[in-house]
């Protein structure tokens, strides 16, 4: 059996679930959690999990790390990428350029009250219609690429909720990715799953976790195994 691979941002980490919390309550542990969706996946279909997401990861980042990691995906393997925040990017950077950034600068709303390069960001460059386009990008190279490895289990998530319900943007991305490539509904995601908060308040906490790991395995179980 082959191994799962799973792309995406903090959600997808398990970022404030009860094995992943730094000691200050609010930033994630050093290592992805074992208690979040993408475990409840590996464990349902028998794959050993290669988690990849990241906490404040971006669309970008997310392909940028799928396209790099792509040569130790096997054809027996399977894919997840849960799709993130749109309106997120990163500056990618050289490994001798990068700091303490994980693959480069980070830039999100979040960061506009600390950071004056974010800020200037997202009052004079960001466009959601730009942000749209180039996800729909990410998505379509990103399959082809798995495809092109004979990769043939792949599945395309969201994290959901409020930023993927706008009608318009939905109407703009499903109609520019490909027809073969199998995106879940883009408005349900784990966000659309939340009943509860993890540690640092501001994450799905465990039921929420179990609840969307359910919810996938019922809809693609059998398709990931």
């Amino acid at each position: 059996m082959g191994k799962l691979f799973v792309y995406g941002c903090s959600y997808t980490f398990g970022h404030g679930l009860a094995d992943c919390t730094a000691d200050n309550g609010l930033d994630p542990g050093p290592i992805p959690s074992t208690q979040g969706w993408p475990n409840m996946i590996s464990k349902h279909t028998n794959r050993k999990i290669v988690n990849r997401g990241e906490p404040g990861g971006s669309n970008k980042q997310i392909a940028y790390r799928l396209l790099n990691n792509s040569p130790d995906i096997t054809p027996d393997d399977a894919v997840i990428l849960q799709w993130t925040s749109p309106n997120r990017t990163i500056v990618l950077l050289k490994d001798d350029d990068r700091s303490n950034h994980s693959d480069g600068f980070k830039l999100g709303p979040w960061m506009t009250k600390k950071d004056l390069k974010t800020k200037m960001y997202y009052a004079h460059v960001q466009s959601d219609f730009d942000d749209v386009v180039m996800l729909s990008w990410y998505i379509n190279h990103t399959n082809l690429k798995l495809k092109s490895l004979g990769i043939t289990k792949i599945l395309n998530v969201t994290k959901g909720g409020q930023e993927f319900s706008d009608k318009q943007f939905g109407n703009i991305l499903t109609q520019m990715v490909d027809n073969d490539v199998l995106l879940h509904p883009i408005t349900e995601g784990i966000s659309t799953h939340t009943v509860d908060k993890a540690l640092d308040g501001r994450h799905p906490g465990p039921i929420s976790n179990t609840n969307y790991g359910n919810f996938l395995i019922k809809l693609y179980g059998d398709y990931l195994t």
